[in-house]
């Protein structure tokens, strides 16, 4: 008997280890290989739905909560870092980390050739470092956004490829193919700077690429102004001429006066009014930059340096556009915690508009460009561009001038138009106009209702809010070209993603969470 009672004893402790092996529906989690190989594992596992938790007592914990030590897992194409117990849905494959690393270094690459004041003659053509970049990457860029690689196709990326090819339209129509060489840099422009941003940027961690590098940039940028408005030495300027061409100095004309006893800072561009515009470009970017840890934001820490930057280029456009961005981020401080405040803020721009309109013998538009001049001359002879350049695109509504002289009194000699929008809408008629105009409300009207719970990303939806809002004041007082304008479009692509993340955001529901609203209200 106790024979037979041992071999029994000994048979049961045999199947209960076969029942816990591998195998019985279990599977024993080997160790990764560290290197490539293992940063490679660990993508894909990302890309995967993690089981829930076996207790029902842990709670699931949301997208922007930390993962206990060991649990963290490489971050999806969107950029959020996902913890065991979220499943997140994606559409495309894993964010590969030597991927994310090569278009992080084209992303800089690209910033970096906006600002390199050199420019020279190929035959006809007038190549500068950021035209021979795009026109390197244009092709990979294209193709990695129709592959669907760059996440969904949206209506902005429909607006942007419609408004070239009406600009195309309304050139051939004026011009003949003697203005192709135009027809294929404003192309090259538009799309490459559009694609840079929508294909470079794909989550946070490109976001915070942007933000170094603008920070880079603002930190050598505001010693030079200084220097430049203070005594007239250009350093970056004598630096390209060491090399090559670079832009002539508009006070060398003898055409520009000084202002506030100090010359008008240009830097790295054609003109003042460029580096003002790209100066105050950056301002909401770095006040809403994200401190590291994630201890809120870095608000004037960082900011400081894009202001003191607009400040020297002494243009009143530039002005525009920084107070523009502290009105917004000064709303956006008192009004916290209140649902809807940016539409709220809208209701009163409305409202505004209208009271002006009533109780003024001017237009809004005639009262605002007026007043966001330096001098009365200033602002009466920009009154006048607009009154008659509006005249020029009624008669020319549907193809525009194209780069055929508008019609104008004797008296104003001014051939310029210092107005984007106008100039846009006489050039190429009201259609391109209204193209560019709805990609760029369409934008800050999509990022300002995206629903968005990481307070990290939503930094970054809202600074780049700031400074399209700002950008659209400011181009009713100047018109932009060259490396700003692709700077422009590369801006309108940069927060496309922010679509992506938030619609993946919002399919994960954290357990004990009700389901987002929509618009209507209704449960999704």
């Amino acid at each position: 008997m106790a024979t037979r009672y041992t071999r029994f004893s000994h048979d049961r402790k045999r199947r209960t280890a076969a029942g816990n092996a591998p195998g019985d529906g279990q599977r024993r989690r080997m160790p990764v290989a560290s290197g490539p190989v293992g940063a490679l594992a660990e993508t894909v596992s990302a890309a995967r739905p993690a089981p829930a938790p076996e207790s029902p007592s842990e709670p699931a914990r949301r997208p922007w909560q930390k993962a206990p030590r060991g649990n963290v897992r490489e971050p999806a194409v969107s950029g959020r870092s996902e913890t065991a117990g979220t499943a997140t849905p994606t559409d495309a494959p894993a964010d590969v980390p030597q991927a994310r690393t090569r278009r992080q270094l084209v992303l800089m690459l690209f910033l970096f050739s906006l600002v390199i004041p050199l420019k020279f003659h190929a035959g006809p053509l007038l190549l500068t470092p950021y035209r021979l970049v795009l026109l390197v990457a244009i092709i990979p860029l294209f193709a990695i956004w129709v592959s669907g690689r760059a996440g969904r196709i949206f209506g902005i990326d429909f607006l942007i490829f419609a408004f070239v090819l009406w600009i195309a339209v309304t050139l051939l129509v004026n011009h003949g193919l003697s203005q192709f060489e135009l027809i294929a840099i404003t192309a090259i422009e538009t799309l490459g700077g559009f694609l840079a941003g929508r294909v470079l940027v794909r989550n946070r961690q490109d976001f915070d690429v942007l933000i170094r590098a603008l920070t880079i940039i603002m930190l050598l940028f505001v010693p030079a102004a200084i220097l430049e408005s203070l005594t007239g030495i250009r350093v970056f300027a004598k630096i390209a001429d060491m090399i090559g061409q670079t832009h002539p100095w508009v006070h060398a004309s003898g055409k520009y006066e000084q202002r506030l006893g100090m010359y008008r800072s240009q830097m790295v561009f054609e003109h003042p009014i460029l580096f003002g515009v790209f100066a105050a470009s950056a301002f909401g970017l770095l006040y809403y930059a994200n401190r590291n840890g994630g201890r809120g934001i870095m608000g004037w820490r960082r900011a400081w340096m894009p202001a003191v930057a607009t400040f020297f280029s002494l243009s009143s456009g530039a002005y525009l556009a920084l107070i523009a961005q502290i009105g917004l981020v000064t709303w956006d401080k008192l009004m916290h915690g209140v649902r809807h405040h940016w539409k709220i803020l809208l209701g009163l721009g409305i409202l505004a508009y209208v009271v002006v309109d009533l109780l003024s013998n001017r237009t809004p538009i005639e009262v605002f460009i007026s007043y966001a001049a330096f001098s009365a001359h200033n602002g009466y002879m920009r009154i006048n561009i607009f009154n008659f350049g509006m005249d020029n695109v009624w008669a020319h509504p549907v193809f525009g001038l194209g780069m055929n002289d508008w019609v104008r009194p004797r008296w104003l000699h001014a051939a310029s138009v210092d107005n984007f929008w106008l100039l846009m809408a006489m050039r190429h008629g009201f259609p391109g106009f209204l193209l560019i105009a709805a990609a760029f409300l369409g934008t800050i009207i999509r990022l300002s209702s995206l629903k968005v719970r990481d307070p990290w990303i939503a930094h970054q939806r809202t600074g780049l809010m700031v400074v399209l809002v700002g950008l659209v004041f400011v181009l009713m007082t100047v018109h932009v070209w060259g490396a700003v304008y692709v700077f422009v479009c590369f801006l309108l692509g940069a927060g496309v993603w922010l679509r992506d993340y938030a619609r993946d955001e919002a399919a994960v529901k954290p357990a004990g969470e009700p389901a987002p609203h929509n618009r209507a209200g209704a449960r999704r």
